[in-house]
């Protein structure tokens, strides 16, 4: 080629390029490469260092703006006139070409195919400075792995079979119309099924490590109806292929599923029902709502077979239908049968170490997923021990050890007790020990009822002393005759309640109660004399006169006992005076109560705070200068009059208010009077503490 020869190049069929001469000693330029050959070269550039890549720029986009500078580069570039120089030039072009173009193509079919391939490693181009107003910039942080959900997806068919593929990975066939996936990784995901007949169901959802699983777009679905229900901690979410499908969730009103799914926020934990309607078919289904997020597709097309879910919370129990084993077994405490014929089952479960249920019957319905629960117990090593009527803390001992309290309510429940003979002990304070001899067997009860628990109290021991040694001392317990009792004896007697009665030689008779208390010793002393002349206030005041004692004058002569409760005897006598009179609950000269006699009348008069009430008068005859023999006993609530004729007979009954005992009883002998006092004594109460 000459110096003003000009030559054409084609690349691949392109359009033809005109390379003009080039000037003797000047390098030819570089003809213009059309695009396609420009993007497919890629020349290192050894002294123009390549910037680092952004972050997120992939290799394709990366490789396209290399070839874009070896374009313009070769643009550069001068044809030299030596036709030989120029033959090697197009050569070394379009070689460079032709490897650049096989590059491209494998890195490409690489990067489709990088599901394998570990990612490019890139390098961050370092941000700007922050102005000083802004806040400092954090250090780099690594970027954690990818993290792991507990999302699980189950999928449940009315087709006798099928087949499942989830993402990318080989279909797998569906076992008892049943498919489930756990531990599925954060991310976006499909799930495809086909059935036998042509049925079709697809769609895309995403899962993240903690969160609900969603749909990403509607269902697809071909002669299926498709209902997807998603669920985690409280939350529902629910997808039809059809939106003309009406659902029911747990027996509540009928609704149409949106396209974009029906949002339920707030659903209890466990066992939830849901009703579909869709055309002339009717489902029932049941799934469960718990604290792992999950995702049940339900697939109908409407054939006429119903499921049944086996409840048992345990694993791996083998489930009967009309004695006929199934093959698999329950995992996650219940197993679910699909494609059931509509008719009644008999439904029985079995599992080592368990004891056996009776069978149970359902009838199965086109449509719907029964639910049958078994409560399986396990079989028992040990036997147990009932007590019903048991006197409250007594304490309950196999073998000379204990094993509880009878409870406040009478009952007990002991739940270890070793197979084989045993001796049963009843103990509580202030009873009697008992003992029974039971045999006991793995798994049975034995029961103990209020005649075999009934404890019969310890024995108390009692010791009665009293004086003066003459009086009669009796004992009696309801309902039995009494025992005489000697001053100084101990007796064991019964725990419970007894009548103690002590009779006086002047015949004067006292009683009170007294608790025998089993296991326990009590010691009582009585005394049965009654005090006498010395407890006045001033005894001198009284002279003896002719077998009597004589008081004259003083007003209020008081006897020093408070409180006056028991009983005062005397004989009495009016030797000066207008009436004989005497007073009981004298606290002051303006509070007490006076009684007085005549030889007409018997007179009652209370004074209260210097006040004087009305005057009872009680008729009664008697000789105004001779004695008169009263009894009268004092307890809190009354005062009672007894005068002594052919025996005691009642005078007067005095009701008044408070306490009666309070104060002290006493003569009153106004100015010049004088009264004569023979046999005086107060018996006061026994005292049995």
């Amino acid at each position: 080629m000459s110096d003003k020869d000009s030559a054409t190049l084609t690349f691949d069929g392109a359009a033809t390029i005109e390379v003009p001469a080039a000037a003797p000693g000047v390098a030819p330029p570089a003809p213009p490469l059309p695009p396609a050959a420009a993007s497919s070269l890629s020349v290192p550039q050894p002294k123009r260092p390549i910037p680092a890549p952004s972050p997120g720029v992939s290799i394709q986009q990366r490789l396209v703006a290399q070839l874009g500078a070896l374009s313009a580069y070769l643009r550069k570039l001068e044809i030299p006139k030596n036709r030989d120089h120029q033959r090697i030039l197009i050569g070394v072009v379009a070689a460079a070409v032709i490897l650049l173009v096989l590059a491209v193509s494998l890195i490409f079919r690489g990067h489709n195919k990088g599901a394998s391939a570990p990612p490019v490693e890139t390098t961050a181009v370092p941000a700007a400075p922050a102005p000083e107003t802004q806040p400092a910039a954090q250090p780099p942080q690594s970027t954690p792995p990818p993290s792991t959900g507990l999302s699980i997806v189950k999928l449940s068919s009315d087709a006798s079979s099928g087949k499942v593929f989830f993402d990318d990975q080989t279909g797998a066939d569906i076992k008892d119309a049943q498919w489930m996936l756990d531990q599925i990784t954060s991310g976006d995901h499909k799930l495809k099924f086909e059935g036998p007949q042509g049925g079709k169901a697809s769609f895309a959802f995403s899962t993240n490590a903690g969160a609900i699983p969603l749909l990403r777009g509607p269902i697809a679905a071909h002669d299926i109806l498709a209902v997807v229900v998603s669920s985690m901690n409280g939350q529902l979410q629910l997808y039809s292929s059809d939106p003309e499908t009406k659902v029911s969730l747990d027996g509540q009103n009928k609704v149409t599923v949106p396209e974009g799914g029906l949002s339920v926020p707030s659903i209890s934990a466990g066992t939830h029902e849901l009703a579909l309607s869709h055309g002339n078919e009717q489902y029932k289904l049941n799934f469960e709502v718990g604290a792992q997020p999950a995702l049940n597709a339900f697939l109908e097309s409407g054939q006429n077979v119903g499921a049944l879910t086996v409840v048992t919370s345990q694993d791996r129990v083998r489930v009967f239908l009309n004695g006929k084993a199934q093959s698999q077994m329950t995992r996650d405490g219940q197993l679910t049968i699909p494609n059931l014929d509509p008719k009644e089952y008999a439904v029985r479960v079995s599992k080592d170490g368990f004891q056996d249920l009776p069978e149970q019957k359902i009838r199965i319905r086109k449509g719907e997923q029964a639910k049958l629960t078994f409560n399986l117990q396990a079989v028992p090593h040990l036997a147990a021990l009932s007590i019903q009527n048991g006197v409250p803390g007594t304490t309950v001992l196999v073998d000379q050890t204990p094993i509880g309290n009878v409870q406040s309510d009478g009952t007990f429940n002991g739940s270890a007790v070793n197979p084989g003979d045993h001796v049963i002990e009843l103990r509580k304070d202030r009873f009697k020990p008992k003992q029974l001899k039971k045999h006991f067997v793995a798994g049975s009860t034995v029961s103990l009822a209020a005649a075999d628990v009934a404890l019969e109290g310890a024995p108390g021991e009692l010791k009665i002393t009293y004086t003066p040694p003459d009086g009669v001392v009796t004992l009696a317990k309801a309902g039995e005759a009494p025992t005489k009792v000697s001053s100084g004896m101990s007796l064991s007697l019964p725990a419970g309640s007894y009548t103690l009665t002590a009779k006086t030689a002047d015949s004067l008779v006292r009683t009170t109660s007294i608790e025998v208390i089993g296991g326990q010793p009590k010691n009582v002393n009585l005394s049965l004399a009654p005090s006498g002349m010395t407890k006045w206030d001033a005894p001198e005041g009284w002279v003896q006169e002719n077998g009597a004692f004589v008081h004259k004058g003083g007003d209020f002569v008081l006897y020093d006992v408070s409180p006056t409760s028991g009983t005062f005897i005397f004989s009495a006598m009016l030797l000066k005076g207008h009436r004989l009179q005497w007073v009981l609950n004298y606290t002051d000269p303006s509070n007490y109560v006076l009684f007085q006699m005549d030889d007409k009348f018997f007179y009652r008069t209370v004074m209260r705070n210097g006040q004087k009430g009305d005057e009872e008068k009680i008729p009664h005859k008697g000789e105004k200068k001779s004695y008169r023999t009263l009894q009268i006993r004092v307890e809190p609530g009354e005062i009672v009059h007894q005068i002594k004729g052919d025996g005691w007979v009642a005078l007067d009954k005095f009701t008044g208010g408070g306490n009666l005992t309070r104060g002290k009883f006493g003569f009153y002998i106004p100015g010049g009077d004088q009264v004569a006092l023979s046999n005086f004594g107060h018996y006061a109460d026994l005292s049995v503490r």
